[in-house]
């Protein structure tokens, strides 16, 4: 069975034994914590870093914008087109790169501007490098863990109050204050993803693409 967020939720809580949830709609302290943390904590480590398996290319919407007599959108650019939305079940920041062809990689569409989520070009077409968020069945192991025990130090003081318990919890999900949040589960989850990283998401590498992703 393909793996669900009340899953990882409950993987959390069981780190220092808080019991489970159903849903997160369930009547309870602990699905009332994890209803105010889970989604802050999960969108928070995506968007942290340039997680390989995040990285998306998208064909964006092209808006109907009514042109002027010269063909031209009043915004003084020829085609407009909306970004997805930002958070759960969209895209995590920006986009790293326009193209007006995903298959020429080499070839980024550096004359746009964005303006309240919509990208204004003169390109006919527009795709875009982003990184999307996805679901715990498409998450590697290593970015589980660094999530599981992420929720876990973030939880445990609202759920038992043990500050002691959250001082180990927390260093075994990111390490002492001396690393900066780098080291434990997450800096573990950093490097096992960089040598995942082929800095080729559409099967056509290209020393842009590189340089573009790091």
């Amino acid at each position: 069975m393909a793996a669900t967020d009340v899953d990882v939720a409950n993987e959390a809580l069981s780190k220092f034994g808080a019991g489970e949830i159903v849903t997160f709609d369930d009547a309870t302290t602990l699905a009332r914590a994890l209803k105010r943390t889970y989604w802050r904590v999960v969108l928070g480590i995506m968007s942290s870093y340039d997680w390989s398996f995040l990285r998306v290319n998208m064909q964006l919407a092209q808006l109907a914008d009514q042109p002027m007599p010269d063909n031209y959108l009043v915004e003084g650019w020829r085609f407009a087109y909306l970004l997805p939305p930002f958070g759960q079940g969209g895209i995590l920041a920006a986009p790293f790169a326009y193209l007006a062809n995903p298959n020429r990689q080499d070839e980024l569409v550096h004359d746009f501007e964005l303006q309240n989520g919509v990208v204004y070009c003169n390109e006919a077409t527009l795709y875009a490098d982003c990184l999307q968020a996805a679901d715990p069945s498409q998450w590697p192991p290593y970015f589980r863990r660094a999530v599981v025990d992420s929720l876990a130090y973030e939880l445990v003081m609202s759920v038992s109050g043990n500050s002691g318990l959250r001082d180990s919890l927390k260093l075994e999900a990111v390490g002492s204050p001396d690393e900066g949040g780098m080291g434990g589960s997450m800096g573990m989850a950093r490097t096992a993803d960089s040598r995942n990283d082929s800095s080729d998401t559409l099967g056509n590498a290209s020393p842009l693409v590189d340089a573009r992703w790091r």
